[in-house]
This record gives structure tokens, C-alpha cells and sequence, in this order.
């Protein structure tokens, strides 16, 4: 079932009529609202606010009514929040306001839309509320928003990087790859898969677009591109209203260290990887996340497409006129983040068994095993690995995911004669 946290504040506050200084003044009762529903991507690869935003502010205002109920008065606000992630829960959540006074009049009324923001705002950011999946799918997101919504009008404000990992626009297939395909070819197998919901009678507020953290990097040269297309989903969902902003607002960053446990745990997010770098050493290096696998092991999430697919694109057809044209051996090295000062220098079963999975895709693939050698690097030091710490001894995460490696390295490339080292000191696994 997907993760819906219902924020049903039914905020009753009954004040007696007699002794309580005279009724409210008519013109603060207020029997017009429009329900609000939040998508909160609080995940690890993106930054979350720390404070309610003003677009929020102002939609939380429009979802409240105030009014007479004969016995007293009633202040209530419409909220639903659904966390997006790849497989959530339903967490239901009740708050009732303490203030007192003995005049309702409209300071009081003030006081109770701002403890009503207060209490919204301390679910948002609380441990309550928060992804434990390991993927992003705002695609389903939005069809929760609209079951919620029933086609009745509603605000739909929605806070997230807008990248996607699971679902239907998972952009690291090859399908839904923002940076090679067109927004219409995208919408166009959406539609065609009924992927998109109808947001009719919805207006929609989207705020955070690639705003990142992390792993994931923001892709700005693709920023058009991930804008265009959420535009276009929430046109063709038929949305009443939408305006979407590109990465508007500054977060904290909710970054996720596998090797460190907290109180709050931000499962990493796999990020999203529209490109390897161009140079010649990087070309041949794939993290963990590029090639799907899971967290410390060297089991795949989904399948073997996500990695056959980053090697497909960056690197197979070379790999295969090498073969065919000249002799020698291709290496697939094994590398992992260093966690601890005690971390063997030398070895680790885990990027060992990633070098083996590796070459046995490439033997998939149509490379020869014999001229195929896997090297378990573990923490040893390369051209392509950053420090695992900063220079005051705290872990750097960031290098740390960017140091869980494969790379595949003929021996005819000069970044090979590191591999060379290796090999003659004894790292051949």
C-alpha cells in the first residue's frame, strides 16, 4: 500500500458563548477552503526544507475554515501528506491545539492558523515522516494525490528533486532518460502505459525541482529538460493550475551514509546517471548505484539491465574492437570506501564479488573470459578514488559512495600501468 501520512487536523476548539467575551466577529469565520495535499520527497540524494516555504504557508492559510458551530468555534484544516518513495507505508497522525483565551477574536485566530502551521511543520520534519525505500516514484505520487483528491478541486503542493527511480519514469532506463530523449517521446509511452493520473480540478505547486544532495548529482546542463517534462505530465494530467520551480529553495542536505548508523536513517536514494564523464580514466569507472547494485553486496536490486546498460553505453563497443583487433587482457577492478582506520588495505570480499559479477556481464556481453582478469582493489589508493575523509578526519559520504567502484580497463589504455601495480603487487584475485 503506498505510503499516505493523513494529517487530518480536525482542530476543535469550542469555546463556550457565554463569559468568553462576546461571539467572533463575523467577518472572521470562514467556510471557503480547498483541501491540501503534500508530496514530501524526503529522501537521502536531495535537500528538504527546514522551514515551511511560503508557497506552503499560503496554501495551509487557503485549506482552513473557521466557523459557528452553535456550541462554540471551529477551526479545522484539510491537510494530506504522502511521502514519496519507492514502496511506503500509511502512518495516520491527529493533533488537537491546547491554547486557551477567553476572548475569541483575531489574534486568537491568528494564533491557531499559526499552530496549525507549527504542527504541519513538525511532522514534515520529523522522524515520522521520512522515505525508507531506496528509490524515488513522484509518478505514483501523484496517482495517490489524485485518489485523495476524488476529482474534487484541491491544492496539490509538492516538494521534491523530480528524479526519478522506480516506477514507470524510472530515468535510469534507457526509455525515460531526460538527457536522450524528448519530453513528448517520454509523455508519449507514459500515455501509452496510462502512467499518468488525471489531476483535474487540482492546482499544483511544485517547488524543489532538481534541487540535490549527495550521491545524486544536479545535472544542471539538464535542468530544461527536467523541467519541460514535469510540466508537460501535470498538462497532460489535465492539472487546473501548475506552476513549477527549478530548484528554488535551499535545504538541508539529507544525505545518507550506509556505514553509519543514527537516529534517523535516510536510506540511500540510487541516483540518477545521464552520463559518465568524458575522460579517460572516469570512462571506465562505474559506482555501485550506476551499476544497481545493493547496498554492501554485490546482489543487484533490479536485474542486471541497469548495469549491462551503463556498459552498453559507455564502453562495450570498445571493449569489443579491442578483442577483436589486438591481445591482451582487460581488467575489472573491485574498489570500496575506506570506513574505518583498521579497514583492510588490501582486500574486501565485497568489491571482490562486484569485480567477478562484473566480468561475468561482460562474458554475457560477448567478451572472451580468458582475456578477462578481476582485481580486488579494496581501499588502495587510484587516480579515480577521492579521500574517504576530510582533512579534519570526518568521513566525506559523498566520496565514500564515489569510492564504491568497478572500473573495466584494458591493458592497452595508459590509465592501466595503476592496474599494472596492482597486479605485480599481488591484487590478481
Amino acid at each position: 500500500m503506498k505510503k499516505i501520512v493523513y494529517l487530518i487536523l480536525a482542530l476543535l476548539l469550542c469555546i463556550p458563548l457565554t463569559g468568553c467575551g462576546g461571539k467572533l466577529n463575523e467577518s472572521l469565520l470562514k467556510s471557503d477552503s480547498v483541501p491540501l495535499i503534500i508530496i514530501a520527497g524526503k529522501h537521502a540524494n536531495m535537500n528538504f526544507f527546514t522551514e515551511i516555504p511560503e508557497t506552503l504557508s499560503k496554501l495551509i492559510n487557503d485549506s482552513m475554515t473557521v466557523s459557528d458551530t452553535g456550541n462554540g468555534y471551529q477551526c479545522k484544516a484539510d491537510v494530506s501528506i504522502i511521502i514519496n518513495d519507492g514502496a511506503p507505508a500509511t502512518l495516520d497522525l491527529n493533533f488537537d491545539l491546547t491554547e486557551t483565551t477567553n476572548e475569541y477574536n483575531e489574534n486568537y485566530l491568528n494564533a491557531n492558523v499559526e499552530s496549525i502551521k507549527n504542527n504541519i511543520q513538525r511532522v514534515l520534519l520529523s522522524n515520522k515522516v521520512i522515505a525508507d525505500d531506496e528509490e524515488s516514484d513522484l509518478l505514483t505520487a501523484l496517482h495517490e494525490a489524485s485518489f485523495i483528491a476524488k476529482g474534487q478541486p484541491a491544492n496539490l503542493y509538492i516538494y521534491d528533486s523530480g528524479y526519478t527511480t522506480s516506477g514507470y519514469l524510472n530515468m535510469n532506463s534507457s526509455a525515460y532518460d531526460i538527457a536522450n530523449n524528448d519530453v513528448e517521446s517520454i509523455i508519449s509511452q507514459l500515455s501509452s502505459k496510462n502512467a499518468i493520473p488525471s489531476l483535474e480540478n487540482i492546482s499544483v505547486y511544485f517547488e524543489g525541482l532538481g534541487n540535490v544532495a549527495g550521491a545524486q548529482n544536479s545535472y544542471e546542463e539538464y535542468s530544461s529538460n527536467l523541467t519541460d517534462l514535469w510540466k508537460g505530465i501535470l498538462s497532460y494530467a489535465n492539472a487546473a493550475f501548475a506552476n513549477v520551480q527549478y530548484s528554488n529553495i535551499n535545504g538541508t542536505a539529507m544525505v545518507y551514509d550506509e556505514d553509519q548508523k543514527s537516529d534517523v536513517n535516510y536510506p540511500y536514494v540510487t541516483p540518477i546517471s545521464f552520463h559518465v564523464p568524458s575522460t579517460e580514466v572516469l570512462a571506465h569507472v562505474y559506482n555501485s548505484a550506476q551499476l544497481g547494485f545493493k547496498s554492501n553486496s554485490a546482489d543487484f536490486k533490479d536485474g542486471v539491465d541497469l548495469a549491462k546498460k551503463a556498459i552498453q553505453d559507455t564502453q562495450l563497443e570498445s571493449l569489443l574492437k579491442f578483442v577483436n583487433s589486438e591481445d591482451g587482457t582487460i581488467y575489472v577492478v573491485g574498489s570500496i570506501a575506506k570506513t574505518s582506520p583498521d579497514s583492510n588495505e588490501k582486500t574486501s570480499q565485497i568489491s571482490a564479488n562486484r569485480a567477478q559479477v562484473v566480468k561475468e556481464l561482460l562474458i554475457e556481453l560477448g567478451i572472451p573470459s580468458t582475456r578477462i582478469q578481476t582485481i580486488d582493489a579494496g581501499v588502495t589508493t587510484f587516480t579515480w578514488r577521492n579521500s574517504d575523509e576530510f582533512p579534519d578526519g570526518k568521513k566525506n559520504t559523498t566520496n565514500q559512495q564515489n569510492n564504491r567502484v568497478v572500473a573495466i580497463i584494458p591493458d592497452s589504455e595508459s590509465c592501466a600501468s595503476e592496474v599494472q601495480e596492482l597486479k605485480n603487487a599481488g591484487y590478481i584475485e
